[in-house]
């Protein structure tokens, strides 16, 4: 925007946040893009810059100070009996998670708290500070010192909160121990329900639309109106775990010796290319076109999509009416993004994998799936939910 920013994960929010609020960045992704950003940045008028700036070498040696003195008490801790459940002793799962938790990940939340503090003393105007919320250890840093400043925090959902996602869950025991936001935003049913286990009261939990899920609003009248049902075409979606990814497409490798599609279009994760798992690890595998773009894009090539279970998209396959097939693996639960879906396909081997294929190949009939949206996300293109919420 000229007056503004444009977030791809809040969307058309970002219009609405650069009427009343300012944005404050992590840092840039490509270190090659650091002076455009730098200069981007420095042109706009709604900004309080990059985080990083908010720290200085004065600031190293308290960080330093406070990291030995929490590890000497963390050291007291008889951690041979704190992973104990139902009886049982899960230490020898846990002991090397445990011992990486305490060393670079521990001085990576007190830099987070240093840089806060300072943001905040600097900028006492700032009442109240708006996040994605996804449990990143950053965030609990940022609600503490909010909290220590008198600042309202807001922590909004802005992916499809699944099953899966373990992070999103704790115990009520635990939960007024933990620094969590003041308001939560949340986009759908379940993940309410998720939260009020976790130890939220109702009151705190505010209803926003699920922004980058809007598009499914208009799937009646961009995806039925097919000229050609592209039964030998396959669309396959990677995800942006690694090994999910090459084992999704090893059984894809394995099974196609009893399919055959026409052409085969990969939509990769923007943070884990595809071709070299492939040239490096994956023999025989057909030949294929990356492709770019959105995901309601991506969905006009093909009516049959091999999506990676721990992806958010497997949802969006299925409500965009794709019969969606998903392989049950042992590096991501599986994602059950409906308690039943029609055009929903799972795969437990390669030989489950192609028999799936070879069903929906021949299979003439493109089924007319109706699904209630606002029961399974919270959809508005006017954004009425989030005006709400932004006014609190």
């Amino acid at each position: 925007f000229n007056s503004g920013f444009y977030s791809k994960y809040f969307h058309n929010v970002s219009t609405l946040l650069n009427q009343n609020y300012s944005w404050l960045f992590h840092g840039v992704g490509k270190i090659s893009e650091r002076n455009e950003c730098n200069n981007l940045i420095k042109s706009r008028t709604n900004t309080y810059g990059f985080l990083n700036e908010y720290f200085s070498l004065n600031d190293l040696w308290r960080i330093i100070f406070n990291y030995y003195k929490i590890k000497k008490k963390l050291k007291k801790i008889k951690t041979k009996n704190i992973f104990t459940f139902e009886k049982i002793n899960f230490y020898s799962l846990f002991s090397d998670d445990w011992a990486k938790s305490i060393s670079s990940p521990l001085l990576d939340i007190l830099f987070f708290e240093i840089k806060f503090t300072n943001f905040l003393k600097v900028n006492r105007n700032v009442k109240e500070i708006l996040y994605l919320m996804e449990f990143q250890p950053w965030e609990s840093m940022l609600n503490k010192v909010a909290k220590n400043f008198g600042v309202k925090t807001k922590g909004t959902t802005h992916i499809n909160i699944r099953p899966n996602l373990m992070q999103y869950y704790n115990s009520k025991l635990i939960h007024s121990y933990l620094h969590l936001p003041t308001l939560v935003g949340v986009n759908s049913e379940f993940c309410k329900k998720i939260f009020l286990k976790s130890g939220f009261n109702i009151e705190e939990l505010i209803n926003i639309e699920a922004q980058r899920y809007n598009y499914l609003l208009d799937n009646d009248e961009t995806f039925d109106k097919k000229k050609i049902y592209k039964k030998k075409i396959l669309l396959i979606i990677t995800s942006i775990n690694p090994i999910e990814t090459k084992e999704m497409l090893e059984v894809f490798s394995l099974a196609r010796s009893n399919v055959y599609f026409e052409k085969i279009y990969i939509k990769e994760h923007p943070s884990l290319p595809v071709n070299p798992i492939i040239s490096s690890s994956i023999k025989d595998f057909p030949s294929y076109e990356v492709i770019s773009g959105s995901m309601i894009d991506a969905f006009k090539y093909s009516d049959i999509v091999y999506t990676s279970n721990g992806s958010s998209t497997l949802l969006e396959s299925v409500l965009c009416k794709k019969n969606t097939v998903t392989l049950l693996t042992l590096s991501s639960l599986p994602t059950p993004a409906f308690d039943k879906a029609p055009n929903l396909y799972f795969a437990y081997d390669k030989i489950s994998l192609s028999e799936i294929f070879t069903k929906l190949i021949k299979d003439q009939n493109i089924s007319n799936f109706n699904f209630n949206l606002k029961k399974d996300l919270y959809l508005n293109k006017n954004l009425y939910l989030w005006s709400k919420f932004l006014k609190i």
